[in-house]
């Protein structure tokens, strides 16, 4: 895959972006201790936009360039009232600005997620919602 002369900064930049807002988990990745891989840190945050090469997010705190992240984002499709996807995300985080974070893809894969625990989450706040006075 060639960038001619490029770099992964301005490629993420110059791609066209979409405005996809939903919810995300994050994992930073790091090599442990005994040399193996480890997941360090855990957050959560959201998407503002996404690019065939990018994703552009707002974590719960400041992220620095260079991490290695996995983001499993809350598609917002969904095969039934129970079942949904979720995307899978690996990458480098190459620009980082306060909480705000653009991270290259490396890798990404769509998976399956229930419904039903979000759906039960949803209905309690209606319920709540509705005794409030």
């Amino acid at each position: 895959m060639s960038t001619r002369g490029a770099t992964p900064i301005r490629s993420l930049a110059k791609d066209r972006k979409f405005p996809v807002k939903a919810a995300l988990e994050y994992w930073i990745s790091g090599v442990a201790k005994d040399g193996t891989h480890a997941v360090c840190q855990t957050g959560t945050g959201r998407t503002l936009a996404m690019s065939s090469r990018g994703v552009l997010f707002e974590a719960d705190r400041k992220l620095r360039a260079g991490l290695e992240v996995t983001l499993s984002i809350a598609w917002p499709a969904s095969l039934s009232e129970s079942v949904g996807f979720k995307l899978q995300v690996s990458g480098v985080i190459e620009r980082a600005d306060r909480k705000f974070a653009a991270l290259t893809m490396t890798r990404y894969e769509f998976r399956t997620r229930s419904l039903s625990a979000i759906a039960q989450e949803n209905r309690a706040m209606a319920v709540t919602a509705g005794q409030g006075g």
